[in-house]
């Protein structure tokens, strides 16, 4: 597994759309870094930990 996920991997983890993963980004339940490109990454996600 990689160390960081992108938006639709989160997604699929979750079992959610890739937009409530952005939106609870943007809230602050999930923290995440922009690339230079501008996509988002979530880095060492809790469930990983699991």
């Amino acid at each position: 597994m990689e160390d960081t996920l992108t938006v639709f991997t989160a997604s699929k983890y979750c079992n959610v759309s890739s937009k409530t993963i952005i939106n609870w980004v943007e809230a602050g339940h999930i923290k995440a870094y922009r690339t230079v490109g501008g996509h988002r990454r979530i880095k060492n996600p809790i469930w990983r930990n699991l």
